[in-house]
């Protein structure tokens, strides 16, 4: 009984003051608070808008193409500098790339840049490698490889965190290849947007495959991975585990993993003639009771190869899986599929299939982005899925949850999860925010007091 008061104590407080918090975390900055861009809020429902072929350049003396970055790669959206991050590539040559840069996509100006001047040709040299953690020494640059859906935009600190050695080898651009025999050491990855440098924890990349999957859990500011036998939680503040748990079920690979917060429930998704999905529940307070449930009914998921999700926070569903042109969304709630064939500006242009994983969700302008396979041209793509924009940050619109939204009717309140917004601290708070973040506290020691429980654990 008592520990069923505390936990109706912890709803009512998170509920009166999530909107604030939510308001604080994501809206907090002195200086950074995220613009919409024109063209994008003004594409219609079901429409996508091409924006043109992704421009690259190869690394300083390399040949190949650049444009493979995104093979069997993917990018996540950073929320607390509004862009996309995008790193990938390996298997060089002819037609792979050994590119050592962050791509990063501009909001402002619509375009792909490099965040940073990659490792030249003269310096991919074998004696140039450290093994340790399988970057270039003269530059501190991680060397290629796929990424998969392993890359995870953390919160505490706000780095771009890569989990994957997928396929990375010592491959050369000049001098000798590597001896027979030589290996390669892979560590957690972190990208820090603002230095737009790069530093390895050391935490190994080596006990789960290399083409897993990974997710932030946005309330606890832990990292899921969920490999072809088990999951393990990862905790990028200690650089450490927080748990772990074997899985009696073959997950396959390069699949994807995405967290929705409308029932705050993480859901893997298995490609394969028929989509499969599993529901992963979390359980903060003892990781290892954590669930993972294939859901049954679940009827209409598209056919797919490797192919990409993400989360779209107006909407409440979990969208990508872009194919011949055609979308499809899965409902949590509902726990339904919905594909639609997209219309485009300019009408009749053909919008193809998605590269690998390469698609991420714009919660300010309320739009997917993603990038098409070879075939199809590698363009970038703008999408709506339904409904009408967000209002701008500041009018409601809170960049990382277009809003605080209003669940889907039949949604369950499961507290933090239903903001859809994560509640990591920003980097400068004005001075309200700070007098508000205060009230806050106070507000919940208050409570705390009032209801004679112990204070409740993080959730």
């Amino acid at each position: 009984m008592r520990a069923k008061t505390a936990r109706a104590t912890r709803r009512r407080i998170t509920r009166a003051l999530l909107p604030a918090a939510c308001f604080l975390a994501l809206s907090g900055r002195a200086s950074a608070a995220p613009t919409q861009n024109p063209k994008l809020i003004a594409i219609p429902e079901n429409t996508a808008v091409d924006l043109g072929p992704y421009t690259c350049e190869n690394p300083e003396g390399a040949s190949g193409g650049c444009a493979a970055i995104t093979d069997y790669s993917g990018m996540v959206y950073d929320h607390h500098d509004h862009q996309m991050l995008m790193f990938g590539g390996g298997h060089a040559g002819a037609t792979g790339t050994l590119r050592s840069d962050v791509s990063a996509f501009d909001f402002a100006e619509l375009q792909w840049k490099s965040a940073y001047t990659p490792t030249s040709c003269a310096e991919m040299r074998f004696d140039n490698i450290d093994p340790s953690n399988a970057s270039w020494i003269s530059t501190g640059q991680p060397l290629a490889r796929h990424t998969y859906d392993m890359l995870v935009m953390g919160d505490d600190p706000p780095h771009l965190l890569m989990l994957t050695s997928g396929a990375v080898g010592p491959e050369t651009c000049s001098g000798p290849m590597a001896p027979p025999g030589f290996s390669l050491q892979t560590k957690v990855s972190a990208y820090d947007p603002v230095a737009r440098t790069w530093k390895y924890h050391s935490t190994s990349t080596g006990d789960w495959d290399s083409f897993s999957v990974a997710e932030l859990d946005p309330v606890s500011g832990m990292v899921a991975i969920l490999g072809s036998y088990g999951l393990w939680i990862y905790d990028p503040r200690k650089d450490a585990f927080a748990g772990s748990k074997f899985l009696p079920v073959e997950l396959g690979y390069a699949n994807n993993l995405v967290y929705s917060s409308v029932d705050d429930r993480m859901y893997y998704f298995m490609r394969g003639d028929s989509t499969r999905v599993f529901e992963l529940a979390l359980h903060r307070d003892d990781w290892g009771s954590s669930t993972l449930t294939e859901l049954t009914g679940v009827v209409g998921g598209p056919a797919t190869l490797e192919t990409g999700y993400a989360y779209d926070t107006l909407n409440h569903v979990i969208g990508g899986a872009v194919v011949d042109g055609r979308f499809s969304a899965f409902d949590p709630v509902k726990r339904t599929w919905t594909t639609v064939e997209m219309k485009t500006e300019p009408p009749g242009a053909k919008v193809g299939t998605l590269a690998f994983h390469e698609i991420a969700y714009d919660p300010v302008d309320g739009v997917f982005l993603f990038i098409t396979d070879y075939p199809s041209g590698f363009h970038v793509w703008a999408y709506r899925y339904a409904g009408t924009p967000p209002a701008p940050p500041g009018d409601g619109g809170l960049g990382d949850g277009g809003g605080v939204q209003a669940p889907p009717e039949g949604a369950p309140p499961e507290g933090a999860g239903d903001c859809g917004c994560r509640l990591a601290p920003p980097r400068e708070f004005a001075t309200g925010a700070v007098t508000w973040g205060l009230l806050i506290g106070a507000l919940t020691a208050r409570a705390r007091r009032r209801s004679s429980l112990p204070a409740p654990r993080r959730r």
